[in-house]
């Protein structure tokens, strides 16, 4: 998992998250890609990994990533197969 931003204000502000896997070539392989900029966070939130959890008790990991808009915020869940990204869960949104 990768977060980045750049410095700037505004539309220069850009957030980038990027969440890769490793292939069977030893290769990576990116499977969830995320920019956005601070002007359009409402339409594009920021993704902030927030940690790696077992949610399903299935002893398979899942991304628990919140969704950070201008003024509200989500958290979902992400299981991430064969660099394959699926959103599994995703909360309400709170102000």
């Amino acid at each position: 998992v990768l977060m980045a931003h750049t410095a700037g204000t505004g539309a220069a502000l850009r957030y980038v998250t990027i969440v890769a896997q490793t292939d069977s070539m030893g290769g990576m392989k990116a499977a969830i890609e995320n920019v956005t900029d601070a002007a359009h966070l409402d339409r594009t939130p920021r993704m902030r990994f927030v940690d790696v959890v077992d949610a399903e008790a299935s002893n398979r990991a899942s991304l628990l990533i919140q969704l950070q808009g201008q003024s509200s915020r989500q958290f979902a869940l992400y299981g991430v197969i064969a660099a394959k990204a699926d959103q599994t869960f995703v909360s309400g949104t709170t102000q």
